[in-house]
């Protein structure tokens, strides 16, 4: 075994180790602790459950705060800081609404303490972000806003604490449909530039929110040309690359360069790090390519394995049927469109919904069967 993944290995296995060493200390630690001492419990479980949360082990994690909640310490940081790091898992699960009511709860624990501004900053910006998903855009730009002013306020100038703000920001600008989305995203860029040593996460996520600004503006050139520098500043299989995967392939699709936009989500289906959910938009997208290719036993096939991995997420469930039906109807599974209509309403679509996905697929002429890049 090569010398250097040996020692990679035993790092990895002694981090493991210390790390759990760690958690069975808290554990102790919290058996032996007087159950009358709240303020000392609180800390304990805040100080295991962001261990879990680190390990990923969420759903331990989430228990953890919740036993500071139950433990009523009133309004102090260890309170505000369980609220605020529940919420923030909730938001990496994609949990949208539970992930903004924990937040909302938090930031009103930071407004009635003193001296803790960059903490409630952080609150903010993981509020904002909620805010963007759940198509509240003016509110979610009055929270990044907040967010940017505190860190401006407390921090030296150049901070990436100011960098993440104006991020956060340039997202919530875009979600709103202002102009100065690219100006925030410039100046976060100048500042991590001048790091060292130099921050690939956060320049990889600047690059994603930027090329996702670029794709709404109807700007794919930039957004690849985003993207494709982004990548370099992520790993294979990361959450981030797997997000840059699907954004590149979505690029590509809005140019209707299609031979450029399948090879990512085959890329994304073969890493065995991609969540299923990523999977399930990696077919959907080749449903899509292959619809357009005339493909359309395949077009089906894609979407017939993208469509149990879409419930959660009834935008993208409805669009995915609308395809979906069209394919059937042009091969003449009539019943089967039926069907994929009933499911649309049932997602919450509307009637329009149900009318396009009764239109004749619409074709790239100059591609035809079998798929191009097999030949």
């Amino acid at each position: 075994m090569n010398c250097i993944l040996k020692v990679a290995l035993l790092s990895h296995w002694f981090f493991l180790g210390y790390a759990q060493d760690n958690l069975d200390s808290l554990t102790r630690a919290i058996q032996d602790a007087n159950s009358q001492d709240t303020q000392k419990l609180a800390a304990l479980y805040l100080e295991r459950g962001t261990s879990q949360a680190q390990a990923k082990h969420y759903e331990l994690a989430q228990a953890d705060f919740e036993k500071i909640i139950e433990l009523n310490v009133g309004n102090s940081p260890v309170k505000a800081l369980a609220y605020h790091r529940s919420g923030y898992i909730d938001s990496l699960q994609q949990k949208w609404s539970q992930a903004r009511s924990k937040l909302e709860l938090a930031f009103e624990v930071w407004q009635q303490l003193e001296g803790q501004d960059l903490l409630k900053a952080k609150t903010l910006i993981v509020f904002s972000a909620c805010e963007v998903e759940l198509k509240n855009p003016a509110h979610a730009l009055e929270l990044a806003q907040q967010a940017l002013s505190l860190r401006e306020t407390n921090l030296p100038a150049n901070r990436p604490e100011i960098a993440n703000a104006l991020m956060a920001l340039g997202r919530a600008q875009s979600a709103a449909s202002e102009p100065d989305a690219e100006e925030s995203f410039r100046r976060a860029g100048k500042i991590l530039a001048i790091q060292q040593p130099i921050d690939d996460q956060q320049f990889a996520q600047l690059y994603l929110l930027s090329s996702g600004h670029y794709l709404k503006s109807n700007k794919p050139d930039l957004a690849i040309q985003a993207l494709l520098t982004g990548i370099d500043h992520t790993s294979d299989g990361s959450p981030t690359w797997q997000t840059m995967k699907l954004r590149l392939a979505e690029s590509y699709l809005a140019k209707s360069e299609t031979p450029h936009a399948e090879p990512h989500l085959r890329q994304l289906l073969k890493h065995e790090a991609t969540t299923d959910q990523n999977r399930a938009l990696a077919n959907y997208g080749l449903g899509r390519i292959y619809k357009l290719w005339h493909n359309d036993m395949d077009a089906k096939a894609e979407f017939e394995k993208a469509l149990p991995g879409l419930v959660n997420d009834s935008y993208v469930m409805i669009n995915c049927l609308i395809h979906y039906a069209q394919v059937l109807r042009a091969l003449n599974f009539d019943e089967e469109a039926i069907k994929a209509e009933a499911q649309i309403i049932l997602f919450g679509g509307i009637e329009d919904d149900v009318k396009a996905s009764r239109k004749v697929p619409i074709r790239i002429d100059e591609i035809a069967a079998p798929d191009p890049l097999k030949q």
